[in-house]
């Protein structure tokens, strides 16, 4: 078997869910991430490309925006560093009359909010995890259950997020092993466990602890 095969039936191991359609998410084992939904809800490009950004300008480690404080020693000085990173502030030049001549059209602009949010998946991940039970996973995120809920709820309530419940993100996930002959749970788990450490490493989801 070619590796590239795994590609010819992808479609029917991986599943994109919103509230709408939790309850539909299968059992069994799989990897899973959260997106932040791109929903254009303001006529305001600027507007729109801020709020995304705010939402993915969060550390985990310091539980709001990156920051960290250092102290530098030279051999007469001391350098009292106190650094932040912030996003620059969005310029879409000649493309904003693009955006405000879709803007005009009820249609085209709902053509692009519909592009968007299809785009949604190109994004970094907000959290990445792995589980026995993907749908009752997703429903213990969405319930509160888990310390995701509490960082990304917490966050974007302080920043004041319109779509501010994990409930209003977007459930990704893949089944992983479903049934494999002459191996113990314990190696299938191992390997799970395997995927969702390089998964990790590789897509750095914001909202993860490292």
């Amino acid at each position: 078997m070619r590796l590239n095969d795994v590609w010819l039936n992808v479609n029917k191991e991986i599943g994109f869910y919103t509230k709408e359609t939790f309850e539909t998410i299968p059992d069994g084992p799989g990897v899973y991430a959260w997106f932040y939904p791109l929903r254009i809800i303001t006529k305001d490009p600027y507007q729109f490309i801020q709020e995304v950004n705010l939402i993915l300008n969060y550390d985990s480690s310091v539980n709001g925006k990156p920051s960290k404080k250092k102290l530098v020693e030279f051999k007469w000085e001391t350098i009292d560093l106190d650094l932040g990173i912030n996003f620059k502030e969005p310029n879409l030049g000649n493309f904003l009359g693009i955006w405000q001549k879709a803007a005009e059209s009820e249609a085209k602009f709902d053509q692009l909010r519909r592009i968007i949010m299809k785009a949604s998946i190109l994004m970094p991940p907000l959290y990445v995890g792995k589980t026995v039970q993907l749908r009752r996973r997703c429903l213990e995120h969405v319930n509160g259950n888990s310390d995701f809920n509490k960082r990304y709820s917490s966050f974007a309530g302080k920043n004041k997020i319109k779509f501010d419940r994990v409930e209003d993100l977007l459930f990704v996930c893949i089944k992983t092993i479903e049934e494999t002959k002459g191996e113990s749970q314990t190696d299938i788990e191992d390997l799970e466990d395997l995927v969702e450490a390089i998964m990790k490493n590789l897509s750095k989801p914001i909202y993860s602890e490292k």
